[in-house]
């Protein structure tokens, strides 16, 4: 079921005589939907003409609508888009319509993904819960020590030394023997590890990467949980070799994406080739193709994954046709606040859009109360969703 109703309002000859202020931009936009009467187009023309602001306005407006990444997510909606979506945040932040420059309700359209639609699919067993947060510091466990690394510095452990600059932790010792360390990013936090060999791991908010101080066998072998993409230095003659939950990968010198976010596991290959071993199943994947499974057992199944699924490495979060319990636990990861359900049956409610990790969690969710009618408030650092 689509949440919007499109209200058309139709422009008589004189109201448009006497107004147009605060009706010049949904008209606009219904031109941008081509949606407009021959009369209405005619007098916006005129407008555009005569009047320099309504000119700068649907020159505004005509820019940002038209920059890539809102087409393509307009052309992923099931039907034209909604004039009153699209109006939402200028219908509430009455300083910006006509005369003023509609940047930030540009900002905050594009946010939202230009669309927000619920679908009362019945879904079981999902029940509304808190998602339990952990120090918000970036550690790396070595041995019995724990450092805090969220800021640039250099340390020595034993044998060990440990960089952290810029977000980009390393770790390098001169002895063959070799330690198990521990990289912990929280939620809120995006940091790179650079292994011995030269392997770069990015890795995601809520995730943690164990590997070896040296690598010093036959194999070359690392564990992965959340959600990290790794570009594996070449070495045939030591396969590298990632732990999953319920599962693992071997590499043949190649890039690729792993994410064990929410009790599933999935393995996209950017480059080169990857063996997927998920308990009694396996599957050797081609760039382009993902492996996915359940740690509950599911059978290993794969497919085509979305180009965007690196977006996250830019700083960006795609959710497309997303249930709003797995939004919230996304939103944690992101944000690194709590976020939960007042309501059982708001588990079913499905969004659309993208999340920028760079805009403020608050703005987002007011961008969604304008368009969708959800509301939030926080308590005691949580923040509930009604």
């Amino acid at each position: 079921m689509t949440f919007y109703i499109n209200h058309r309002i139709t422009y008589s000859s004189s109201f448009m005589q006497t107004h147009h202020e605060n009706d010049i931009t949904p008209l606009i936009i219904r031109h941008i939907n081509n949606d407009t009467t021959p009369e209405e187009e005619a007098w916006l023309q005129d407008q555009i003409v005569k009047d320099q602001s309504v000119k700068q306005l649907w020159e505004q407006l005509l820019e940002e609508f038209n920059r890539p990444e809102v087409k393509r997510l307009m052309a992923e909606l099931p039907s034209r888009l909604p004039t009153s979506s699209m109006c939402a945040y200028a219908q509430r932040q009455k300083r910006i319509i006509y005369f003023k420059r509609l940047t930030i309700m540009a900002a905050a359209v594009i946010t939202i993904g230009l669309m927000i639609w619920f679908l009362n699919v019945p879904r079981q067993n999902i029940q509304p819960r808190a998602l339990a947060l952990k120090d918000n510091t970036v550690q790396l466990k070595l041995g019995q020590s724990i450092l805090d690394l969220s800021g640039d510095q250099q340390q020595t452990v034993g044998n060990v030394q440990v960089s952290a600059r810029q977000k980009v932790v390393s770790v390098k010792t001169n002895i063959e023997k070799a330690e198990t360390a521990v990289l912990t990013v929280p939620a809120g936090k995006f940091y790179q590890l650079h292994l011995p060999d030269g392997t770069v791991v990015f890795v995601n908010s809520a995730s943690t990467v164990t590997f070896p101080t040296v690598f010093s066998g036959e194999t070359r072998e690392i564990a992965i949980s959340g959600e990290a993409y790794v570009e594996v230095a070449k070495n045939v003659s030591h396969p590298f070799i990632v732990h999953l939950p319920k599962g693992e990968v071997l590499v043949m010198g190649t890039s690729f994406n792993i994410n064990t976010y929410d009790n599933q596991v999935k393995v996209a290959l950017i480059t080169g080739a990857v063996k997927v071993d998920a308990s009694s199943d396996a599957a050797v994947l081609r760039p382009g193709y993902a492996a996915t499974y359940t740690i509950q057992g599911t059978a290993l199944q794969v497919a085509r994954y979305d180009d965007r699924i690196l977006s996250w490495k830019d700083g960006l979060y795609y959710y497309h046709n997303t249930p709003l319990i797995d939004l919230c636990r996304a939103l944690t990861r992101w944000y690194g606040i709590e976020v939960v359900l007042d309501k059982a049956d708001l588990s079913t409610t499905r969004l659309t859009g993208t999340i920028h990790r760079d805009e403020p969690v608050d703005s987002f969710l007011e961008n969604i109360n304008l368009t969708s009618g959800l509301t939030f408030y926080k308590k005691e650092g949580t923040i509930h969703i009604k």
